[in-house]
């Protein structure tokens, strides 16, 4: 009896679990089932991807750890991996056209390829403060920034570089740590021409130049206030991208937004996000988009807000850069051989086959 019992409570058993499963399949089947990540058929797990460039037409240039790169000219559905030009880390590409760019990097280092990304020549920056960004303005001149408050220009296409030190005004900084201030990394550049730059760095540091770098004024005063009272509880600005000379945003630690709309005057915006953010892109219907940390995608613009991008499903690690061509196709990478495509600058992403 008490067999014929544990029978039935075991056939009960079985019949509640396939109930469930034919429930689960139910529901998968009316409301579709996540797609699961492509199979790696070249990029690695361990791989990690700093900066996305477009080239133009599909074309695009994927920068990575120990400066891996590969380059895809179909929309990123396929990727060639071409020779690394070192095996020190370049941070950031920057390009004129689709062959005609520079990459910049750690110890100082500066390289330039006419060919799309298949060959790079050295150059030589006079400096070995590690270069975290740069902008092109002409296919002779290109600015860089890096550490130790360092801002290098070219006006020969890289033949010679010089380099100044943007002197730290002490706006918002308590005397007793005025010291601590004084040589901040910048983190980024953008440059709407030769004579409008822009850099941001670490304590919320944001300098401009309205005479092509003669002269650089604190943009960040109007950042200081009930919100953050003094410069080294500020958020490090990670990315900055002008539009115009008046109009720019920038992004940072903490899931920070700052921007201006007459390139003077500074302005927290609202930040739907605390997670990082490490790269921005303007984009041409007015909106930015907005890539960091945990797959975090925004877009919007300082007038109308951010709002969330949703991403696909399985989307969790960082996300380091995005880039788009003129027709809206777009690639973000990241953390663990992270690859992604849009058609629409970025409305809507979906995985592709990564390598």
């Amino acid at each position: 009896m008490m067999w014929h019992h544990k029978l039935a409570s075991r056939r009960r058993s079985l019949a509640i679990t396939a109930a469930l499963a034919m429930a689960i399949a139910g529901v998968a089947a009316c409301h579709g089932v996540a797609p699961a990540p492509p199979p790696r058929e070249g990029f690695a797990i361990t791989d990690k991807f700093f900066d996305v460039k477009s080239l133009g037409n599909d074309s695009f240039l994927l920068l990575g750890y120990r400066s891996l790169l590969a380059r895809s000219d179909d929309g990123g559905a396929t990727w060639k991996r071409l020779a690394a030009p070192t095996h020190r880390n370049m941070t950031r590409l920057a390009f004129v056209d689709g062959k005609l760019g520079w990459g910049v990097g750690h110890e100082g280092i500066i390289f330039k390829t006419e060919s799309g990304g298949d060959g790079w020549k050295e150059q030589q920056s006079g400096t070995k403060n590690a270069l975290f960004d740069l902008s092109v303005t002409s296919p002779t001149s290109v600015w860089a920034a890096g550490d130790l408050s360092s801002v290098l220009h070219t006006t020969d296409g890289g033949a010679t570089w010089s380099l100044q030190k943007v002197e730290i005004s002490s706006i918002g900084v308590r005397e007793d740590m005025t010291l601590a201030v004084g040589d901040p990394i910048f983190y980024s550049i953008s440059c709407s021409d030769d004579n409008n730059c822009t850099v941001v760095g670490e304590f919320g540091q944001v300098r401009m130049t309205a005479d092509g770098g003669k002269t650089w004024g604190a943009g960040h005063g109007g950042l200081l206030g009930v919100k953050y009272r003094d410069v080294m509880s500020m958020p490090t600005l990670l990315c900055v991208r002008v539009r115009d000379a008046q109009h720019a945003v920038a992004v940072g630690t903490y899931g920070a937004i700052a921007s201006t709309e007459d390139g003077v005057n500074w302005r927290w915006n609202d930040s739907p996000v605390g997670a990082p953010l490490y790269d921005i892109r303007a984009l041409p219907d007015g909106d930015y988009l907005a890539v960091g940390a945990s797959g975090v995608v925004l877009r919007g613009n300082p007038t109308s807000g951010w709002k969330v991008v949703e991403m696909p499903p399985g989307v969790f690690t960082w996300i380091g850069a995005s880039d788009f061509d003129a027709a809206g196709h777009g690639v973000a990478g990241g953390g663990h051989g992270l690859v992604l495509t849009t058609n629409d600058f970025g409305k809507k992403w979906e995985w592709k086959a990564n390598g």
